[in-house]
């Protein structure tokens, strides 16, 4: 089949249209991406049970577990380790909050111990003056311990103070604990209720560590961009076809999230690495055109750029393949975090094809012209 060269065209600029319109709608739909446990905190339980028919239990299992947690999420799942139900829930907001300020409480329990050694050579010394001095500093800072102790214990609704500083963090720690311990017990207990447990299985994230594994992913990928950015900048020594693959890359990464938000797949640490992956596929692709283009000179430039474009298109088209295998076969399984890399990839393969033969090759043939590149 003889397929015609877009790049012969005149008007081949317009072809940066389309990723731009796909960005822009994307930047609707990016919002509306769901965070999994690992970046939004929460508890999933995940329960095999010999139930028969678990669909018509999920409605009263959400409307048990409601006044547990203000957001519940209930499916069914059945893959070869068994069948039962997965429940996701967003966990306490107080214990949340507690647990997010626990890092200050122990700064604080620091200081009033290192206060309390100082205060305690002080007196093996027989200094009076400065141990008058250093009690005042160990009983200031053994007060702002305190103070900080029972505000998290309230938040936590015990009916107890802290009065010695030397057990104040190890009280409201232990009070933490055995919190979310009857949150758990209580949780299995209305799931039990409802249908019968043989095993469950159950993973909780704090706020606290969550809002470090968003912190980090967000750092990763703003990394992955500056990084990629220089050495691209190193290899072709000039703006626009830097530009035009960072572009790319750019491109596929905020068009592919936006496809995230509009399927409902989740943020998750796994998803994270399949959007590093994709990166790395679509700085190799915008690459090999750019390279191909400007590094090369048999025939001209249109024509360069459409001999890389079917070669390209046979990467794209076994990497897409891999993965939707791969995601046919974790959605028969019903193995949740390979669906979801699988859906990423197969998602993120045909976004870097559309943009990169649409926005990095307009600008990297422009660059060709106006530089006189044959």
């Amino acid at each position: 089949m003889n397929i015609p060269n877009v790049y012969e065209r005149p008007d081949y600029h317009k072809l940066l249209i389309i990723p731009l319109a796909l960005m822009f709608l994307s930047l609707f739909f990016i919002p509306m991406i769901p965070q999994g446990i690992d970046l939004k905190g929460g508890a999933l339980f995940t329960v095999y049970t010999g139930e028969g028919d678990l669909n018509a239990k999920v409605t009263e299992l959400e409307e048990r577990l409601s006044p547990l947690s203000p957001e519940i999420s209930v499916r069914v799942f059945e893959n070869p380790s068994g069948r039962g139900l997965e429940i996701e829930m967003q966990s306490n907001p107080n214990l949340d909050e507690v647990e997010e300020q626990l890092a200050s409480l122990k700064r604080l329990d620091e200081d009033y111990s290192a206060e309390q050694l100082r205060l305690d050579a002080l007196i093996d010394q027989g200094e009076e003056n400065e141990i008058r001095e250093q009690r005042a500093k160990a009983q200031a800072s053994e007060q702002a311990l305190l103070s900080e102790a029972n505000y998290l214990m309230e938040k936590l609704g015990t009916g107890t103070r802290a009065t010695n500083g030397m057990d104040a963090f190890a009280a409201v720690d232990a009070e933490l604990q055995e919190q979310k311990s009857s949150f758990r017990e209580d949780v299995l207990s209305e799931i039990e209720a409802v249908v019968p447990v043989d095993s469950y299985t159950s993973k909780e994230i704090g706020a606290s560590l969550s809002k470090f594994f968003f912190s980090q992913v967000t750092q990763i990928l703003l990394f992955a961009f500056v990084a990629s950015g220089i050495v691209i900048v190193l290899v072709f020594r000039s703006f626009l076809p830097s530009l035009a693959v960072i572009f790319g890359a750019f491109a596929d990464l905020i068009i592919t999230l936006g496809l995230m938000g509009l399927f409902q797949i989740p943020l998750t640490l796994a998803t994270v690495a399949a959007l590093l992956m994709l990166v790395g596929f679509s700085l190799d692709t915008d690459m090999l055109l750019t390279i191909r283009v400007l590094k090369r000179s048999e025939g001209n430039a249109r024509q360069r750029i459409f001999d890389t474009m079917k070669t390209a298109f046979l990467m794209n088209a076994t990497t897409v393949a891999a993965f939707a295998v791969l995601l046919g076969v974790a959605s028969i399984l019903q193995i949740q975090t390979y669906s979801q890399i699988g859906a990423v990839a197969v998602i993120g393969g045909i976004v870097d094809f559309i943009a990169t033969w649409t926005g990095n090759a307009a600008l990297v043939l422009w660059h060709a012209d106006n530089r006189g590149i044959k």
